[in-house]
């Protein structure tokens, strides 16, 4: 059974955010890891921010994500953010 929906529906306005921590071996040498990304709506329309961080911490890597949007701008956001997944780590043997 649904509801017909009467008029849209308001979408609140969502924040996400992830910390990935990646722990490499001591006899692996990372690197130059990825510069950071900040992505920003120029349309008021669809409202968005998104920032990434790559750091190393000892031996790990910590990749932060934070996305702050509203429902409407999430489609194009996403094609953006996809390359980000898209994003290699170089590494070699010490």
């Amino acid at each position: 059974m649904s509801i017909p929906r009467r008029a849209p529906s308001d979408c609140l306005t969502a924040t996400m955010e992830e910390e990935q921590r990646i722990a490499w071996p001591d006899m692996v040498r990372l690197g130059t890891l990825p510069p950071g990304r900040s992505l920003e709506s120029e349309a008021a329309v669809l409202p968005y921010t998104f920032t990434s961080d790559y750091r190393l911490e000892g031996n790990e890597v910590v990749i932060r994500r934070k996305l702050v949007s509203s429902n409407p701008a999430l489609q194009a956001l996403l094609r953006e953010i996809a390359l980000e997944y898209d994003t290699v780590l170089s590494y070699a043997p010490r």
